[in-house]
């Protein structure tokens, strides 16, 4: 995360950087809701032991994630494909 500047990500392929970009964005869309709720309940922060379960499912399903790349182009395909010229 950049100051000032957004989020930037990297991957092996484009796929797996959308991919990272997606859900670091949600993470981030959701950190700031619960921020703002945060004083009508306290927050639970989740344990390391489920952050790194989830992060090893994250990176055995590649093939997924070129599937979700594909929808996404062909999507764009549809929707705009002047982003080729």
């Amino acid at each position: 995360m950049l100051k000032h500047h957004g989020l930037l990500s990297v991957g092996q392929s484009v796929a797996d950087a959308f991919q990272i970009m997606f859900y670091l964005n949600r993470a981030c869309e959701i950190q700031l809701a619960t921020a703002q709720l945060a004083s009508l309940s306290p927050i639970n922060e989740i344990p390391d032991s489920f952050a790194e379960h989830v992060c090893g499912q994250f990176k055995g399903v590649e093939h997924e994630r070129h599937v979700v790349w594909d929808a996404w182009v062909r999507k764009l395909d549809r929707l705009d494909p002047s982003y080729k010229d």
